[in-house]
């Protein structure tokens, strides 16, 4: 029988100075729990909201009252653009973390596990690209390491999600969008054109062309906890 899996990708939008929201614990789970999601892959994330209005370790410590167990990065940052994986632990079996795709900086951005579900061996990546204006030769180096990863692991079941920070729309492309196109050659895109971040599409979830025929669908969360909408996206295996 087929087992049904769903991924939520989302920008918690926690490194924002300038946000006025005031978001209460109780609204961030029911808006990441509303689907009911078998994996979590969080950006934006850390021990504390830049304006103080929400705990990422109160929402952890809730999640896991849920049942979801965690899969953090190697290196935490200072400031609140790290990485999370939560996933159901009664309904996949982790396997094992890895290591980053991009081993020579921006630990804290990416972390990763392979899972096994219905007997098949799945690997997922929540990944935050910086600002292409922060450094931009770094970026380029990630941007090249998830692209030689993506090349080799392409005969794999691979689900690579997350706020790339590039958008490839026509009218208004960012400065690395090419980056998109060459991993387009490897992985499809299951989230499509959809607008993620005002009007550009900044969040993606990447998927290795083994997982083409399993995907089910593919969805935006409107939400009132990020200026990102969330990306859900349903499997079946």
């Amino acid at each position: 029988m087929k087992k049904q899996i769903s991924i939520l990708s989302m920008n918690m939008n926690f490194n924002n100075p300038k946000s006025k929201a005031l978001r209460q614990t109780d609204v961030v789970i029911n808006t990441l729990l509303k689907s009911k999601p078998t994996f979590l892959a969080l950006q934006e994330f850390g021990t504390e909201s830049t304006t103080g209005d929400v705990l990422g370790i109160d929402v952890q410590r809730r999640l896991e009252s849920k049942g979801y167990s965690m899969i953090a990065p190697q290196l935490e940052a200072k400031y609140p653009v790290n990485t999370r994986i939560f996933y159901k632990s009664n309904e996949v079996e982790l396997i094992s973390t890895l290591n980053p795709i991009y081993k020579n900086g921006y630990l804290n951005r990416q972390c990763g596990a392979k899972f096994k579900i219905n007997g098949m061996e799945l690997i997922v990546y929540s990944l935050h690209l910086p600002l292409f204006s922060n450094d931009k030769h770094g970026k380029q180096r990630f941007w090249k390491a998830i692209i030689d990863f993506s090349a080799n692991s392409n005969e794999q079941n691979v689900i690579l999600a997350g706020d790339f920070n590039e958008s490839n729309f026509e009218l208004n492309p960012t400065m690395l969008a090419q980056n998109i196109e060459s991993l387009q050659k490897f992985y499809f895109d299951a989230s499509y054109n959809i607008e993620t971040w005002k009007d550009k599409k900044l969040d993606h979830i990447f998927c290795s062309k083994p997982l083409n025929n399993n995907l089910v669908s593919i969805d935006t969360i409107e939400n009132k906890i990020s200026d990102h909408k969330g990306l859900y996206s349903n499997f079946k295996f």
